[in-house]
């Protein structure tokens, strides 16, 4: 049975294969449910769920450091929050048990496999993140004085010390890679580590969506060479800012760029191409759920659409976790960030850099 049969086969079932993996983790640990307070065994299912959506994707496309490292942040997560590691590797054994007494046979091998070599390196993974803004590094200290200012609300003073870098000879796109960057990684590591809360974290991406737009408006611009490119977020990822940040270095290079934003419908955007006529496609995926909806995204244009040859390049964390994963997908190209975004867009459709 082919690997994408199984993750389909996995996904088709997701809940219940959670509630399983809960009773049979519930009999190996009894008290499990305390560890979620209140909401008890319903936040336990849908944790399960997660995990088996993350080993899905994994198994799909045959690349297990999708779901090893979604296992290892998890830890860091799970232990900032007083959950200790014994009771995440439970819940791999439980899920191995229940695939394995559930799926037909053969065809949990791979995931059983998955979540083997999650457990053997579960031990080994680091159950804390240090601070990415820590050290002497090109601008930390403007990004550390940025982020103090969006974390105590201080958003014009966010956009007053970013204009006043930019006003300084500091270009927009170093700004957005040392600075907007590594402050919105920061704000990540802060949420997993258990430091701030989720409104926080949407605090401070609106302040650099504001920053971001501020930017753009002033940034100076190449002539237009003629060349147009489809930016867009794959179906179901909502996270659009890397994309629009990919979008605007692009635009000042010289391209017309269509922006789309987020959780693109398929449909929609083979629609697109025939309306827009562009020479290039971008697509982003931040997390690895939503790898398959990249990959359903390919097929879809190179067996069923009116450009069949497309270059598509794809770019988000699952693509710089795993390097060759834009190749097993079919896409044209990978960029680990805008400016190399840039570069390869300008090969495909022999534009200027």
């Amino acid at each position: 049975m082919g690997s994408a049969a199984v993750a389909e086969m996995i996904l088709s079932a997701c809940k219940a294969y959670a509630a399983g993996a809960v009773d049979r983790q519930l009999e190996l640990q009894p008290d499990a449910v305390a560890s979620y307070g209140d909401s008890g065994a319903h936040d336990l299912r849908g944790d399960m769920e997660i995990r088996l959506r993350y080993l899905a994707e994994a198994v799909a496309v045959e690349r297990v450091a999708l779901f090893v490292d979604y296992i290892a942040w998890l830890k860091v997560a799970q232990t900032a929050r007083g959950i200790p590691i014994a009771f995440l590797d439970a819940s791999l054994e439980s899920l191995t048990r229940e695939l394995e007494a559930s799926l037909v046979a053969g065809a949990a091998d791979l995931p059983v496999d998955y979540l083997q070599q999650a457990r053997q390196q579960l031990e080994q993974a680091p159950d804390r993140m240090p601070s990415l803004l820590e050290g002497d590094g090109e601008h930390l200290d403007l990004a550390r004085r940025y982020l103090l200012a969006v974390l105590e609300t201080r958003s014009d003073d966010a956009l007053s010390m970013v204009m006043a870098a930019f006003d300084g000879g500091l270009s927009a796109a170093d700004i957005h890679e040392h600075l907007i960057q590594p402050a919105q990684l920061e704000i990540g590591r802060m949420w997993q580590m258990d430091e701030i809360h989720v409104a926080e974290e949407h605090y401070a991406s609106r302040v650099a969506e504001r920053v971001i737009a501020a930017l753009h408006e002033r940034a100076p611009r190449a002539k237009r060479h003629g060349g147009r490119i489809i930016c867009a977020t794959a179906s179901g990822e909502l996270h659009e800012m890397g994309i629009r940040v990919v979008s605007q270095h692009l635009e000042w290079a010289g391209w017309e760029t269509i922006f789309l934003g987020a959780s693109m419908p398929v449909h929609d955007l083979l629609l697109a191409l025939g309306d827009f006529q562009v020479d290039v496609m971008a697509i982003s995926a931040t997390s690895a759920l939503h790898v398959s909806a990249v990959a359903g995204l390919l097929d879809v244009i190179r067996n069923h659409s009116v450009r069949p040859d497309l270059p598509v390049l794809v770019g988000g964390a699952p693509f710089v976790k795993v390097p060759d994963l834009w190749q097993v997908l079919g896409a044209d190209a990978s960029a680990r960030n805008a400016r190399q975004a840039v570069e390869a867009a300008a090969q495909f459709a022999n534009r200027p850099a």
